[in-house]
C-alpha cells in the first residue's frame, strides 16, 4: 500500500471518530473521558496520516503497524 493510500485510510478512520464526536453532544449520556477518548483517537489517526506522508518507505510500514495495534 502506498503512503498516500495509508494516509487516506487513516484520515477516513479519523473521520469516523469525528462523526462519533458529533453525536456525543449530550453530556448526560456521554462521560468526558469517553468524549476525550474519541478526540484522542481522531488526533492520533490524523497525526499518523501526516507521518505516513512524511515518512521514508521503511518508516511507513512501522506507522501502519502502529495504526492497527493502537
Amino acid at each position: 500500500m502506498s503512503d498516500l493510500d495509508q494516509a487516506r485510510e487513516l484520515v477516513g478512520a479519523a473521520q469516523k471518530d469525528i462523526s462519533a464526536l458529533r453525536g456525543m453532544g449530550d453530556v448526560a449520556v456521554f462521560a468526558d473521558e469517553i468524549f476525550g477518548f474519541h478526540v484522542q483517537q481522531a488526533a492520533e489517526k490524523l497525526f499518523k496520516a501526516w507521518l505516513a506522508l512524511q515518512a521514508r518507505p521503511t518508516h511507513c510500514r512501522t506507522i501502519w503497524r502502529l495504526y492497527w495495534t493502537c
